[in-house]
């Protein structure tokens, strides 16, 4: 009876570690955010804790492309207070841009905020892991 009870603990405490360990399917977050005057789509692969890579495409409300030869992005923490430096999303075609060193230096929600032509901007709330 001993025994069986040490087995049964045994057999779950592995499968506990395999789950915990065990490799998950990067998640590709998507959002979009009209402002009126443009339509900004963000995607992160996989956000996280650390340097992640933030693809967006901006059009018009006429729906033509952005064109600029980069916006700039801002990434804040407001319940903590953090904030980090600016990052630059290069163009990468028409209303195409990518900014490969976005840092958040925690999990949490993030305010993901990208400054657009004529002074507006596209603000986007993402959870990080």
């Amino acid at each position: 009876m001993r025994r069986a009870a040490v087995w049964t603990a045994l057999v779950a405490v592995v499968a506990g570690t395999a789950l915990l360990l065990w490799p998950h399917a990067p998640r590709v977050e998507t959002y979009s955010v009209s402002t009126g005057r443009h339509t900004v789509e963000l995607t992160v692969d996989d956000p996280r804790t650390g340097t992640n890579t933030l693809e967006l495409t901006a059009a018009r409300s006429d729906g033509s492309p952005v064109t600029a030869d980069s916006l700039t992005v801002d990434l804040v923490m407001p319940t903590m207070g953090h904030a980090a430096p600016p990052v630059t999303a290069s163009s990468t075609g028409p209303g195409r841009f990518s900014a490969s060193d976005a840092t958040f230096s925690m999990g949490g929600s993030w305010e993901i905020t990208v400054r657009l032509p004529g002074q507006d901007s596209a603000v986007f709330s993402v959870p990080v892991r």
